[in-house]
C-alpha cells in the first residue's frame, strides 16, 4: 500500500506559503499551485536528460508495451511541456491564476486540516481527460497520423474534441454507447457542430448498450482503416502520460506544505474505470519524490474507487469493466490499493464533498471523499497529506 521509502534525486521549491489552518469560508480558501510544473530532470523535448539513481524495473510481471516506469515518467516530463505551452486554451479561464504553471489549482479543504482536493473539474472541458487526449492526438499527429477514432462515455470524447479543436486533424468520431448521459451527448454534440464550422470532419456514432460494447465495435471497425489513429480512453501510453502530468503537478504544488510541516505520508485518491489516471498520477508523482533526496522517508499511498455494480446510475464516467494489463503493472509497481465503491458510499463520499466545496461535481469525483472518513490510511493527519482528485464537474446534476 504505498511506494515506502524512495532513494530520490533534486527539484525545484515553490516560495508559496500554505495556511495550516483550515479555511473558513469559500471566499478565502486557499488555492496552491507552484510556479514550476516541470523538475529539473524532468526529460525536456529534444534534450538528453540526467537521472542520478538507477532505472527502476517492473517485478516480475514481463515487459509492458509501456517501457520501464521510468520510462513513463520521461513522456510525462514531455507531456507537461505541451500541456503547458497550451495550458491557455486547455485550462479553465479564471481558475488558476496566469503567472502559475499548473493546469489546475489544488485546494485546501474548507474543514479539515492536511485534506486537499485537486480540481481536474476546472479544466476547459471540466475533466481531467482533455489532458491525455490532447497529448497523444499532438504524439500521433506528429507520427503522421490525420484521422481519429475514439470511444467515450463523455468526458474522454470532449478532450478529444477540444484537442481537435487547437490541434487541427483531418478527422474526428466519436463512438459513444446507448447509456451516455443526457448532458454529456449534448455537450459532444455542440462541440462536433463546433468542429464542423471549422472544416474538421466531425462525427458522433452511437453503439451498444454500454461502454465496453461500444469499445468493442470501434475497435473492430479501427481494424478496417489502418490509417486512423484509436485514441484509447485509458489503454495507450501517451494518454496514460498525459494524466501523468497531474502527478508532476502534485509534486510541485505539495511542496510548500512537505517544507513547513514534518509531514511522513501522502495519499491520493482517484475513481478508476480503466485506470489511466491512477497508473500515471501514480507515477508522475512517486518518480518525481524519486528525484527528490529531502523526501527520502516520504510514504506514498494510492487508493483507486472502483464501481461495485458497473450499471450503477452515479458512476457513468468510470463504467470500465477491466483495467488492462499495463496499467494494472504501472499500479502494482506503485502499490495502489483498488477498493470496490457501493452506490451508498458514493453518495455519502459525493455528500461530504460537496459540503467542503461548495460546488456540485461528478458522483465518481466526490466518491473520493468517502475513504477520508473510513479508510485509516485515507485519514489526514498532522503527519498525513490527503488529495481527493475530483476529476469532473460534467453531470446532469451540476
Amino acid at each position: 500500500m504505498g511506494v515506502g521509502k524512495l532513494t530520490p534525486g533534486v527539484g525545484p521549491r515553490s516560495p508559496f506559503i500554505i495556511q495550516k489552518q483550515p479555511v473558513k469560508s469559500q471566499q478565502n480558501r486557499k488555492k496552491i499551485d507552484s510556479p514550476d510544473v516541470l523538475m529539473s530532470q524532468t526529460p525536456r523535448f529534444g534534450q538528453k536528460t540526467y537521472f542520478y539513481k538507477p532505472l527502476l524495473k517492473f517485478a516480475g510481471n514481463g515487459p509492458s508495451k509501456y517501457g520501464s516506469p521510468q520510462a513513463v515518467f520521461q513522456t510525462i516530463g514531455e507531456a507537461s511541456q505541451f500541456i503547458e505551452a497550451h495550458r491557455q486554451s486547455l485550462g479553465l479561464p479564471g481558475a488558476l491564476p496566469s503567472q502559475q504553471n499548473a493546469l489546475t489549482p489544488l485546494e485546501l479543504s474548507c474543514s479539515t486540516s492536511n485534506l486537499f482536493y485537486k480540481r481536474e473539474d476546472l479544466t476547459a472541458t471540466h475533466a481531467y481527460k482533455v489532458r491525455g487526449a490532447f497529448f497523444c492526438m499532438t504524439k500521433a499527429l506528429a507520427a503522421g497520423y490525420k484521422d481519429f477514432l475514439t470511444v467515450s462515455t463523455g468526458n474522454h470524447a470532449l478532450g478529444v474534441l477540444k484537442a481537435a479543436e487547437i490541434l487541427h486533424p483531418h478527422q474526428v468520431q466519436i463512438v459513444v454507447p446507448e447509456d451516455t448521459q443526457a448532458r454529456k451527448l449534448e455537450k459532444i454534440t455542440a462541440q462536433i457542430e463546433k468542429l464542423q464550422g471549422m472544416r474538421i470532419q466531425a462525427s458522433l456514432v452511437r453503439h451498444g448498450k454500454n461502454f465496453d460494447e461500444a469499445k468493442q465495435w470501434a475497435l473492430t471497425q479501427s481494424k478496417t482503416a489502418p490509417e486512423e489513429y484509436f485514441l484509447d480512453p485509458y489503454n495507450d501510453p501517451w494518454v496514460v502520460a498525459g494524466q501523468g502530468t497531474i502527478g508532476l503537478e502534485l509534486y510541485h504544488q505539495l511542496q510548500p506544505i512537505l517544507k513547513e510541516q514534518a509531514i511522513q505520508e501522502i495519499t491520493v485518491i482517484a475513481p478508476v474505470g480503466g485506470g489511466g489516471l491512477l497508473s500515471g498520477l501514480s507515477t508522475g508523482l512517486s518518480m518525481a519524490v524519486h528525484q527528490d533526496p529531502s523526501l527520502k522517508d516520504l510514504k506514498l499511498h494510492f487508493l483507486g474507487l472502483k464501481l461495485a455494480n458497473l450499471n450503477s446510475p452515479l458512476g457513468d464516467a468510470i463504467r470500465v469493466g477491466q483495467i488492462p494489463p499495463e496499467n494494472q503493472q504501472l499500479l502494482d509497481h506503485f502499490g495502489a490499493k483498488i477498493q470496490k465503491i457501493s452506490d451508498d458510499e458514493i453518495q455519502e463520499g459525493y455528500q461530504g464533498a460537496f459540503q467542503d466545496l461548495k460546488t456540485p461535481v461528478e458522483y465518481a469525483s466526490g466518491a473520493t471523499h468517502f475513504p477520508v472518513e473510513h479508510v485509516a490510511f485515507c485519514q489526514p493527519s498532522p503527519q498525513r497529506l490527503v488529495v481527493c482528485i475530483i476529476s469532473g464537474g460534467n453531470a446532469s446534476h451540476t
